[in-house]
């Protein structure tokens, strides 16, 4: 679940960026659905080139959903690396003078996140809510454009895949740090 958190009062209270709720001070603007999909590179560094502009794609994917799983695109449902997911909303004039959050519900398992091509917060882990302040990069005369790399490698700094220890004969065979098999 991705959302926009306007709130009148100064500030968000930072006790409420797990759950958002709508109240009389703030709004909560609910930016799931069908957005703009396209594959990125598979290195373990992501090339940022594609959130300079609108992504060039016609391939749509619901958010949240797993790619992987909802492709039968065998080039998609087996990718791993980063991809790209881009949409664009209209901020409420009424937000000028007010506090407005990016609260991104989680993104496995790292993200970066640029809104009109200006760098807004990146996440490495996965699996819980990030997301950062963004009234100064709105924009009231147009749309706004969101856009969202995730990379799904997974490594020791994302998801410690643990060790696995085989014992054959005296010595273990050990998946050290996931470089697969090696004899100790």
């Amino acid at each position: 679940m991705i959302d926009l958190v306007e709130n009148s009062e100064a500030g968000i209270d930072r006790s409420q960026r797990l759950y958002p709720r709508a109240s009389e001070t703030r709004q909560v603007v609910e930016l799931s659905g069908v957005w703009k999909f396209k594959l990125g590179n598979t290195d373990p560094e992501l090339d940022e080139r594609p959130a300079r502009r609108a992504l060039e794609t016609r391939e749509r994917m619901p958010v949240p959903a797993s790619y992987n799983d909802i492709s039968q695109n065998p080039q998609v449902r087996d990718h791993i690396g980063w991809v790209w997911y881009e949409r664009e909303f209209f901020a409420d004039t009424a937000w000028r003078s007010r506090s407005v959050y990016l609260r991104i519900g989680s993104a496995s398992q790292n993200a970066k996140v640029w809104l009109n091509g200006v760098y807004i917060c990146e996440n490495r882990g996965g699996y819980l809510p990030f997301g950062g302040m963004i009234e100064s990069m709105l924009s009231f005369d147009g749309p706004n454009r969101l856009t969202i790399a995730v990379g799904n490698i997974l490594d020791w700094t994302t998801l410690p895949p643990g060790e696995l220890i085989s014992w054959e004969g005296e010595e273990p065979l050990r998946s050290p740090k996931g470089r697969g098999w090696e004899g100790h």
